[in-house]
């Protein structure tokens, strides 16, 4: 299925890589439910995008807010969650490179002393201990799922 461009499926028909996975992937389906509630976006219907259970999830949500409805990549998982927009990220492999450069804006802000974005959502302390985590995470994700994601899903 797809929802434009992107490549996505039905929840009911995501799977992992064996049920482990599959388990990992449907807990952070309710993570991004979860995300989406906390911010008082109405979700009409969520897609699978991709990911690697217990590390990232790439999700399509179909969301409401108000009599406002759009389209936002959700990603979650062992890392800061946040909304990607679906206007300049067409694929989830798209949101992926967005959330990391949304991601490592946070931590230049963080290594610069300067206040983060408020836009980055991201909840854990702003000092340099977080900012090294969240920095290994996220080459991890560039070097290693980015790719995965990219040539599967795209």
């Amino acid at each position: 299925m797809t929802a434009g461009s992107a490549k996505v499926v039905p929840l009911s028909e995501m799977r992992g890589d064996d049920e482990q996975d599959t388990r990992l992937l449907a807990e952070m389906a309710e993570e991004a439910r979860d995300f989406l509630e906390g911010r008082n976006l109405h979700r009409n219907e969520l897609f699978f995008g991709g990911g690697v259970g217990g590390i990232v999830a790439i999700f399509l949500a179909h969301v409401r807010d108000g009599a406002f409805e759009t389209s936002s990549w959700v990603v979650v998982g062992d890392l800061p969650p946040a909304l990607i927009s679906t206007s300049q990220n067409d694929t989830a492999a798209k949101a992926l490179l967005a959330y990391i450069a949304l991601m490592r804006g946070w931590v230049h802000t963080v290594e610069e002393g300067t206040a983060p974005p408020e836009a980055a959502g991201v909840s854990a302390p702003a000092d340099e201990e977080h900012a090294s985590m969240l920095t290994s995470r996220l080459d991890m994700l560039e070097e290693d799922i980015y790719p995965v994601i990219r040539d599967y899903w795209s």
